[in-house]
């Protein structure tokens, strides 16, 4: 398929099943976390869980970082 059809796809969200790459860019659990948060920009499928939210939100506090994500 011609990748700007795939962006089409992806973008209107029509299809059963699809595979990309994501690369860390930082050596941190959150490179990939942070993905899945309702309203991140790279959360194209539109996943939305609001105890996974929360649990990010308090992920972000640095007092409590680490003990958070484990």
């Amino acid at each position: 398929m011609p990748f700007n059809v795939r962006l089409e796809l992806d973008e209107a969200q029509d299809y059963e099943l699809q595979s990309a790459v994501w690369r860390t860019d930082y050596q941190d659990p959150m490179t990939y976390l942070d993905l899945f948060v309702t309203d991140s920009l790279q959360n194209r499928m539109s996943y939305s869980n609001s105890e996974f939210d929360a649990l990010i939100d308090l992920a972000l506090n640095p007092t409590v970082r680490w003990n958070a994500m484990a």
